[in-house]
């Protein structure tokens, strides 16, 4: 029998087998898309959950910086509402932050002026506060005065002989943990929902209006997530919209008793798979009818045309195309096709590989975001608290020192709030961070007769250099406010950035008052100048001093080349 038709025979035959493996190739895609799915649902079930936390530890936040409050620990009514007023007014999804006995009876409200609200003292949510001495949380309620959805937090005030003396209570719009359910952007047709402690769906999305305050519909499936905590099922979801659904489920952190579910439906990519692999078919039939009609060219395309196939693959490998694969064909020789396949399963190692790298780079970013997002909140803290404390202070010199004390606080806050919200973890947009903080001190320092200019060209820094050079330019800036324009003198500060071959430049100079001659920065007895000078050295900067008529001007430059961050 000549080779061509031997060849023609074997493709034939090797046919049947080839169609096999595509169908039980194509039953192990139809179970990785629905595995693949599930895993899908679980990711955006927990992350919702964690955004859920960090309103939770936000809340928390918020109500021991209140429980501090001078006029809460003093019982001042018309000062303590004043004081929660302003904090709600920095928090709009608020629709009430009040201060009540442990009896339930409202005494300070950030809305004064809204009719008095019915005593709360029975509430198992108050009687775990004051039972327990910690946050505890409500589940989905109807607002008596607002009538919108609300969710609310406890918190106790602790006097001076251990026993809770009042409760803070901060009420937050329902609306806001149903938009926390769709941040970021869902895969389309996913469905969010929050479930209470009382089995009522405190959030949604979509429809959150239609579904909100109703109980949760699926009692089994609320049983097992009450039970498990975290999990994942294939199940019928007639609440999300059909059959066949991925549906996941996470808890939101303690005391809350939150639930976070997600709904993904199945059947379209199902049926993706389903088109895919008609399609595979249809390919495979027209190879193996042209490899056919070819194969009577003779015995030299069994050898030739796999190894230029192996060829090509290794190209496409060396050039970086890890989804390539080599392909086996029926009529090359054994070794050949041995060959092949070990091609083949090195190339799936090193694709895995890749993407167990990948997503540990992604973790990696997650985390450092989640810990620059938690510094911030802290530091934060730290100047609220040093707010409160200047409040009784009466020396002028100590509080001019906690106010600058809290105002680098901020500085550095406000770059780790840079630091979580870019999305490159290792550098920040200084030329952005500049202008708000021109913004700040302008609002802090400035008025009518000094005025501020920011002139900044994108510009970025590494994490180990911003928070210094944050420092220098905040000491710098407001050095010209406070020194440069005294006696009611009027006038003007102009901060400058560009980013040069090999360094970032920045400058400070102002149109004021001029530097006494001979001025050496080193020789400084300020402590905010001993601390630029300081940091210049640690960056491996240079600090230049320039006399203007009228005024003066700092020069910072920072060297970004040296592959050594401070």
């Amino acid at each position: 029998m000549p080779l061509g038709v031997r060849l023609i025979v074997f493709i034939l035959l090797a046919a049947v087998p080839v169609f096999v493996v595509q169908l039980l190739h194509n039953l192990e895609v139809r179970r990785g898309q629905a595995d693949a799915i599930l895993g899908r649902a679980a990711t955006i079930a927990n992350l919702a959950a964690a955004r859920q936390d960090r309103l939770v530890e936000g809340a928390r936040l918020l109500l021991i910086t209140a429980s501090h409050l001078q006029s809460v620990r003093e019982k001042n009514a018309e000062v303590c509402s004043a004081r929660l007023r302003e904090l709600a007014d920095r928090v709009p999804e608020l629709t009430a932050l009040a201060v009540l006995t442990p009896a339930g009876e409202r005494w300070c409200a950030s809305r004064p002026g809204a009719p008095a609200a019915a005593n709360i003292g029975d509430r198992p949510y108050f009687q775990e506060t004051l039972q327990r001495g910690d946050l505890h949380t409500s589940g989905f309620i109807l607002g008596r005065e607002t009538r919108e959805g609300s969710f609310i937090f406890t918190f106790p005030v602790w006097g001076e002989g251990g026993a809770v003396e009042s409760v803070l209570l901060a009420a937050y719009k329902t609306s806001l943990l149903s938009g926390l359910l769709a941040d970021p952007g869902l895969p389309g047709h996913t469905v969010m929902a929050l479930v209470d402690r009382h089995d009522v769906i405190a959030g949604r999305w979509p429809e959150a209006e239609t579904w909100m305050g109703r109980a949760f519909p699926d009692a089994p499936l609320l049983a097992l997530a009450r039970e498990q905590g975290r999990g994942i099922a294939r199940i019928d979801a007639p609440w999300a919209g059909g059959k066949d659904y991925a549906v996941a489920y996470a808890p939101v952190q303690s005391p809350t008793r939150l639930l976070v579910f997600a709904a993904l439906p199945l059947t379209p990519a199902l049926r993706q798979a389903e088109r895919e692999f008609r399609r595979a078919v249809a390919w495979t039939t027209a190879i193996f009818t042209l490899a056919a009609m070819l194969a009577i060219l003779g015995a030299q395309l069994t050898v030739v045309r796999p190894i230029r196939d192996l060829r090509d693959f290794a190209d496409a490998l060396a050039g970086g195309d890890l989804k390539a694969r080599p392909p086996e064909s029926k009529r090359s020789a054994s070794e050949l096709r041995a060959l092949a396949r070990r091609f083949g399963a090195m190339a799936a190692t090193l694709e895995e590989r890749q993407a167990q790298v990948a997503e540990a780079m992604h973790q990696k970013d997650m985390l450092l975001k989640e810990v620059n997002h938690r510094v911030k909140n802290s530091l934060q803290l730290v100047a609220s608290l040093l707010g409160l404390q200047l409040s009784q202070i009466k020396d002028p010199e100590a509080r001019r020192q906690f106010e600058e004390a809290g105002r680098r606080i901020n500085t550095v806050a406000s770059i780790h709030q840079r630091l979580y919200q870019d999305e490159n973890v290792d550098r920040v947009a200084f030329d952005r961070f500049l202008r708000d903080l021109c913004t700040d001190l302008g609002s802090v320092y400035g008025h009518e007769r000094i005025t501020i200019a920011c002139d900044v060209t994108p510009c970025h820094l590494d994490t180990g250099r911003v928070i210094p050079v944050a420092l220098i330019i905040n000491e710098l800036i407001a050095n010209a406010f406070k020194y440069s324009f005294p006696q009611g003198a009027s006038g003007s500060i102009r901060v400058d950035c560009r980013e040069e071959p090999g360094a970032v430049v920045t400058s400070v100079s102002d149109d004021g008052v001029a530097l006494p001659a001979g001025f050496d920065p080193g020789k400084s007895a300020g402590l905010g100048m001993r601390m630029i000078v300081a940091l210049t050295r640690q960056l491996r900067g240079t600090l230049g001093v320039e006399p203007l008529e009228p005024g003066k001007r700092f020069t910072l430059r920072v060297p970004i080349d040296d592959g050594n961050a401070p």
